[in-house]
């Protein structure tokens, strides 16, 4: 299954910008952020907000801590964050 596509606002591909990652929590979706996403837009971000895992595929196992973080931080690389 693929994953869904995440959410994004303002220029995603423009590195000089500073990319804020917005994670949801659940049972919350990446559309919790639909207010916020346009506002950070406005205040000179691209913004991402990404689909944790879990919501591709339903698993009868609790998902680690470790696996979303991992997850953000591929999100982070993917998108060529820096550190602002």
């Amino acid at each position: 299954m693929t994953p869904p596509q995440p959410l994004t606002f303002g220029a995603i591909e423009d590195t000089s910008l500073p990319l804020a990652v917005l994670a949801h929590g659940f049972p919350d979706t990446p559309f919790t952020w639909r207010h916020l996403g346009p506002a950070l837009e406005r205040r000179g971000y691209r913004v991402v907000a990404p689909w944790l895992p879990g919501y591709d595929e339903p698993t009868d196992r609790p998902i680690s801590v470790g696996t979303y973080v991992r997850h953000l931080l591929d999100v982070r690389d993917r998108y060529d964050a820096d550190d602002r």
